[in-house]
């Protein structure tokens, strides 16, 4: 029986219990300056009053990790932006590069399409749906949108 999901899953549970999703974000972006050679930039913009719930950020994290893991490894991107924000009573996670790109019909891209359907089910189990956009030599932009209610001011 393989052990490396569960340890992956469970690692990621840690994670988003153990800190806010902005450290964990923090955290998975320095991960990805250290391993990649791309200018990476971060930008966050969530509200300090906003509460996010752990399944949540469970499900933010495991999109965050798969994407930056994929774009590390494979993408060859000189950009890397990760987003994360609250507009429009919506949590939004975006990971965008401007590497190889993919074209999720080939069969070239086997393990791009089960990364996709990893995230996919993140976002779903979360209540929030994945957007992938992505060619061939014009890179990738994965999003991620949860929605949720923002705390009384």
């Amino acid at each position: 029986m393989p052990r490396g999901p569960q340890r992956h899953e469970a690692r990621l549970e840690a994670a988003a219990q153990a800190q806010s999703l902005a450290d964990s974000f923090h955290a998975l972006v320095a991960g990805a300056r250290a391993k990649s050679g791309a200018k990476v930039t971060f930008l966050f913009q969530l509200p300090e009053a906003i509460e996010i719930p752990s399944p949540l950020k469970e499900a933010a994290c495991c999109i965050c990790e798969t994407a930056l893991e994929s774009v590390v490894r494979r993408a060859d991107a000189r950009r890397l932006t990760v987003e994360l924000s609250f507009r429009h009573e919506r949590l939004i996670v975006r990971i965008a590069d401007d590497g190889d790109g993919f074209d999720a019909n080939t069969p070239a891209a086997l393990r791009e399409r089960a990364n996709l359907a990893r995230m996919e089910a993140c976002a779903r189990q979360a209540g929030g749906r994945l957007d992938v956009r992505s060619a061939p030599g014009a890179g990738t932009c994965i999003s991620a949108l949860f929605p949720l209610e923002a705390a009384p001011q």
